[in-house]
């Protein structure tokens, strides 16, 4: 088996798919990262999230997407197209499980923190593969009808020697990096609409922010935002309006639903309004925002009473959850329309939001003249 042991032959049979996924998350490892430092488990702050590139920081993986602003590019130069193809198997896991492992590890001093379905996390020795700890949070396996895309989660988020995950559940759970213990747990939704949560936490300046899905399923979208040392609510951000007979929120986005309700018609709240966030928000450090990417209305078909005249957008705020600015990604608000994102410099360092995943089926359906004139007409909403 081309040098590999015999004797790892029956177990790599009992999960090809998941050993893979767990092999490669090892390798990949372990060109990024050195031995274990004194400065402790998952030493992640502001500094460090600022500083990716440096000396200390370059071979680590932080973050999803590496770092806040999710470019996923790393300047290590070791492994290139000279000598790619003398990689090899240096250790790998069967992951247990022949559903989809879509989150990418973290990297820290020397430890992969790995989460796998149903929101089961192990950290691992990343140069030897020895297995430190593994958390299970007891996900009810139920919860996986109300995920779209089956149990699965897209990552985790570190800082100050705690490990965050958003757990399909609505549960926000902190655990200690080092021991794999739970710190705290608070919930992020009540069980009154069909909520999940699947995409990764995004942590701060010790802020760790959440959104989640279900607008297959009728919710009422939002992110909202915990202290990460104490698990303490700080803020909630509604995207799309609610039932206009209940009056305000009570919460931060209550002056940006002022403006979005008047886009609204029919009585969407019946249907939950969708627009959740389900994948993580990018941070812009400079100028201290948060850009949030909702996803597609509920009812999902736009040709619906309830959904015409929808207005989605992107609602980059404050960290205090105050909207900036919004933009609509793709009129018309189609399934899949906004929801990953990232962030680059322009030549005149001025950040711009960039949209990763469009729905094409969805916005090709859009091909009447006027359409095409409605989607120009709306393209830009009105100033906050």
């Amino acid at each position: 088996m081309n040098g590999i042991d015999q004797s790892a032959a029956p177990r790599a049979r009992k999960s090809v798919g998941a050993t893979l996924a767990g092999a490669v998350a090892g390798l990949l490892a372990l060109a990024a990262c050195g031995a274990l430092t004194a400065s402790g488990p998952a030493a992640v702050d502001g500094d460090s999230m600022r500083n990716i590139d440096s000396e200390g920081n370059v071979g680590d993986w932080m973050s999803y997407g590496r770092g806040w602003d999710e470019q996923r590019f790393s300047p290590l130069d070791q492994i290139n197209d000279a000598n790619v193809q003398q990689l090899g198997l240096a250790w790998y896991e069967d992951l247990d499980t022949l559903r989809g492992v879509q989150a990418t590890p973290l990297v820290i001093d020397g430890v992969l923190y790995n989460v796998s379905v149903f929101n089961v996390v192990t950290a691992y020795n990343a140069a030897t593969g020895e297995k430190l700890w593994t958390y299970d949070p007891k996900v009810n396996p139920e919860w996986a009808r109300l995920a779209c895309c089956g149990p699965s989660t897209r990552g985790i988020s570190a800082w100050k020697g705690k490990l965050f995950i958003g757990a399909l559940d609505g549960r926000l759970i902190a655990l200690d990096a080092k021991t794999g213990k739970e710190v705290w747990t608070t919930k992020t939704f009540e069980n009154d609409q069909p909520y999940s949560i699947t995409g990764p936490t995004r942590v701060f300046d010790g802020k760790v922010v959440i959104g989640n899905g279900g607008a297959d399923y009728g919710v009422r979208g939002f992110v909202s935002a915990y202290d990460a040392e104490t698990g303490k609510k700080l803020w909630k951000f509604y995207i799309v309006p609610g039932n206009p007979a209940d009056g305000a929120d009570g919460e931060a986005s209550d002056s940006a639903m002022k403006i979005a309700l008047p886009t609204w018609t029919g009585e969407w709240w019946k249907y939950g309004g969708g627009g959740p966030a389900w994948a993580s928000p990018v941070y812009d450090p400079k100028l201290n925002l948060a850009h949030i990417g909702p996803g597609h209305g509920s009812p999902p078909i736009p040709a619906l009473p309830s959904r015409r005249g929808v207005g989605l957008y992107l609602y980059p705020a404050d960290d205090a959850g105050r909207p900036e600015d919004r933009r609509q990604g793709a009129p018309g608000h189609h399934a899949g329309a906004q929801e990953r994102l990232l962030l680059r410099d322009r030549p005149e360092d001025r950040p711009v939001h960039l949209g990763q995943e469009l729905c094409s089926q969805h916005l090709g359906q859009r091909d009447r003249p006027e359409d095409r004139a409605a989607d120009r007409n709306s393209d830009r909403a009105p100033d906050l």
